[in-house]
């Protein structure tokens, strides 16, 4: 019997759960039987993992979106004077200034797809404020432990004296 080709590099996301497997020389193995092995939680066969990333914690999972009070994500800071490359229009044309606005990222899915104009109240260290969504965007890296979900739209990070990225809580606002 043959033995199969040697798989140089595969490189495999997951972008739900904000896994990123790179691996190679799977020397004997398919590249199904070595997605089969990772999804049964072990290490594909003959394989040399070289870098492993996890960004999802228990809290602030994609998956799940947003359905209870203090539901945590890391968050960043988006507009104003000094991000002079992001605009002032949020993606359905609507002018964010003097706004309390958020974006949620993974392109408007980070945080369960939430709807157009849903509220949220978004605490950081003690600090609340009721925003709501008027803009989508890309994401980043995440921190503290937990998947980047939300931009704060520059004036609404000014209210909850928020400046750069850190961990934010939030639940939805009828």
């Amino acid at each position: 019997m043959a033995q199969p080709k040697q798989i140089n590099a595969i490189a495999v996301g997951a972008v739900g759960a904000g896994l990123v497997f790179i691996w190679s020389g799977l020397r004997g193995s398919s590249v199904l039987s070595a997605l089969q092995d990772i999804i049964r939680g072990n290490r594909p066969s003959g394989s040399q993992v070289h870098g492993i990333s996890a960004q999802s914690g228990p809290t602030g999972d994609a998956s799940t979106g947003v359905t209870g009070p203090g539901k945590q994500y890391c968050a960043s800071v988006f507009g104003g004077p000094s991000d002079p490359g992001t605009g002032s229009r949020g993606y359905h044309g609507d002018n964010l200034n003097g706004t309390m606005s958020y974006a949620e990222l993974g392109m408007g899915k980070a945080m369960g797809n939430l709807p157009y104009r849903q509220k949220l109240r978004i605490t950081y260290k003690g600090k609340s404020v009721v925003a709501e969504k008027l803009d989508i965007g890309a994401g980043g890296a995440g921190c503290g432990g937990h998947a980047r979900g939300i931009d704060l739209w520059y004036q609404t990070a000014q209210a909850l004296g928020f400046d750069g990225l850190g961990v934010v809580s939030v639940e939805p606002v009828s």
